[in-house]
């Protein structure tokens, strides 16, 4: 894969967009998680900093914590916490 241009944080403090240039953008990001999600594929690291722009195109980058949905279950523990150290959600550390 070719280097991106920025990631989406980058993009959106650098480019001035339209609100139509906004939901384009939305439904592109969208798209890319349903092609995931088509493939079984959850990604559990949605973040912007893990949207690749290539133009204005958008690519999804660092697949690390990616599991195919049928090996889900299996780390469905209590004492197994899922996603990135300091921006797991208040409810999931409970």
């Amino acid at each position: 894969m070719p280097k991106a241009d920025m990631d989406l944080t980058q993009y959106l403090d650098k480019v001035t967009i339209s609100p139509k240039s906004k939901i384009s953008l939305c439904e592109n990001i969208l798209s890319v998680i349903h092609r995931l999600h088509e493939i079984k594929i959850y990604h559990r690291d949605i973040k912007p900093d893990n949207f690749m722009m290539y133009g204005s195109t958008v690519k999804i980058g660092d697949l690390g914590l990616c599991i195919h949905r049928d090996e889900d279950l299996e780390l469905d523990k209590h004492e197994f916490k899922i996603g990135p150290l300091g921006y797991i959600s208040p409810e999931a550390v409970n």
